[in-house]
């Protein structure tokens, strides 16, 4: 369902208009001080007002306008697929849970840094705005109100984990791979915002502002952290010692249906822009999603800080059912094996908050 959404507006965005910006996203986020051309970035058409966020999507029907009352409304997709290292054929595999073959693989590999990100994210959004007269200070103001729903899912790696978890530890023979730093936030959303911008003179310059309000419910959350993990694989492969430092929280599973949410939260988007005098001009920033989620006391946080030593485990008698089973565990004994404690609580996200400077001439 998320591809198709992404292929869809892949389609979309072949009609743009032409945008230079420069976006710096938080720190987890993949795209970390890239430079980069956005052609999807679009004017209001109300009155040149702005919108409050650095859009990735474009309007995908006509705005119904009304020039009089100087109201509109419409539905916008966005999309964001961005990697360093993962290519878009590799990802399309993983998540429709195609074969992988060692050709993918390999492109993949040949990118590879130390450390690696990956972010995937789609959402559809409903707006309704109006430009209010007198609102604040006897001055006219924009008003919006959205209703979106969406999804986010960001990774960060390194080579090592990917080389264990697609091609083994053949080749780590006598060597240590290192899964340290790695870190994944995934979670479905529905968001509703209030947002208000105002048109103000300054040192004899036009300006524009804005801050918008949100409210989230969100479902499907998880959250792992591995501050430390490493994997040693004896020369001639007849041990291995891993040693780990990781917390994994997920949000409750037994929360079913569409509206069922597992945690609530709020945000905060903010936007500031320089308007000279002649027009052709516009300097933008932009500050969206900062905030957080907070989940119900039904999600489990999965914790350990420990090591571990495996030389494998004996088949005494291989035509015996009680021990020819070749992988005799089960959830409970790999999570005493491994040290892992459970425990039922509630935790917090924090969003992926994004800043973004944009030129528009």
């Amino acid at each position: 369902m998320y591809f198709q959404k992404f292929l869809i507006l892949i389609s979309i965005s072949i009609i743009f208009q032409s945008l230079f910006c420069f976006s710096q996203e938080s720190p987890f986020s993949p795209a970390q001080n890239i430079s980069h051309v956005d052609s999807l970035m679009q004017l209001n058409n109300l009155n040149g007002w702005n919108t409050l966020d650095f859009s990735n999507g474009r309007d995908l029907i006509i705005q119904r306008k009304n020039d009089h009352s100087l109201r509109e409304s419409g539905i916008k997709l966005t999309g964001l697929f961005s990697s360093n290292a993962i290519n878009i054929p590799f990802a399309l595999a993983v998540f429709r849970d195609d074969f992988i073959d060692d050709e993918k693989k390999i492109e993949v590999t040949n990118r590879l840094r130390s450390v690696n990100a990956f972010e995937l994210s789609s959402s559809a959004e409903l707006f309704y705005r109006f430009e209010k007269n007198n609102f604040l200070f006897n001055t006219p103001a924009l008003i919006t109100l959205n209703f979106k729903a969406g999804s986010i899912n960001e990774a960060k790696f390194t080579k090592d984990l990917f080389q264990i978890i697609f091609f083994g530890n053949a080749s780590y023979a006598g060597a240590t791979a290192d899964f340290s730093q790695t870190e994944n936030l995934s979670y479905r959303f529905h968001q509703l915002r209030l947002g208000v911008q105002k048109k103000f003179d300054f040192i004899n310059h036009n300006w524009e502002a804005g801050i918008g309000i949100s409210v989230l419910a969100a479902k499907s959350g998880s959250s792992l952290k591995i501050d430390q993990g490493t994997l040693f694989t004896e020369q001639y492969g007849s041990f291995i010692d891993a040693s780990y430092n990781f917390e994994y929280s997920v949000s409750d599973t037994l929360n079913k249906g569409y509206f069922a949410y597992d945690g609530i939260g709020t945000s905060a988007d903010a936007t500031l822009s320089y308007i000279p005098d002649n027009g052709s001009l516009r300097l933008l920033f932009f500050m969206n999603d900062m905030g957080f989620i907070r989940w119900n006391r039904q999600s489990q946080l999965y914790s350990a800080d420990s090591s571990l030593h495996f030389e494998g485990f004996e088949v005494i008698d291989l035509f015996n059912s009680s021990d020819s089973a070749l992988l005799p565990f089960n959830k409970d004994s790999l999570l005493h094996l491994t040290g892992t404690k459970i425990s039922s609580k509630s935790f917090s996200t924090l969003l992926p908050v994004k800043f973004s400077l944009a030129g528009i001439y």
